[in-house]
């Protein structure tokens, strides 16, 4: 178990190191131009729902009360810390852009291999923010290195699944 973890997180420092890279060392492509959104102030007391709830609602507009909807018999406060943490404060914060984090998430959960069900979800709020379904793939490529074929190999299922419920396309729904 502590062998996963470790590569778990060896994955995911590669993927971020990729991906903050990828702009000054990879091939001539046409960029598509970043979705820009005002950075949020830093989490003050009080507002972290909220702001989780507007984060996420960008990535899928359903998508927070669906959360809060699914742990309300049997754990609503996790609900809450869900909107709160990673879309409140973290996902909210300065310095990455949204793409940039949400590829981070995938190359992060497929590392770790047993999440299909939120790898999807960010796999949707990726395509949906604007990643193309080439850079998902690619992420999942990056993961092969540091994670290895198995979970690779989940992981792609896990998009092709995604795209196909889209109609193949990546595009926003």
């Amino acid at each position: 178990m502590a062998v996963g973890r470790r590569l778990a997180a060896v994955a995911l420092a590669a993927a971020v190191a990729a991906l903050a890279g990828c702009a000054a060392t990879g091939p001539a492509r046409p960029a598509s131009p970043p979705v820009q959104r005002p950075a949020p102030a830093p989490a003050e007391a009080g507002d972290r729902l909220a702001r989780g709830k507007a984060v996420l609602g960008r990535l899928d507009p359903a998508a927070p009360q669906r959360v809060l909807d699914g742990y309300a018999a049997v754990a609503p406060d996790f609900g809450r810390y869900v909107l709160e943490y990673p879309f409140g404060d973290i996902y909210a914060r300065p310095g990455l852009d949204q793409r940039t984090r949400l590829l981070t998430a995938v190359a992060a959960l497929a590392a770790i291999g047993d999440s299909e069900v939120p790898l999807g979800n960010h796999i949707r709020y990726a395509l949906n923010a604007g990643c193309t379904r080439e850079e998902v793939v690619e992420t999942m490529m990056q993961v092969s290195v540091y994670a290895g074929f198995p979970r690779t190999v989940k992981g792609l299922a896990v998009l092709e699944k995604v795209l196909a419920e889209r109609g193949g396309e990546p595009g926003p729904r």
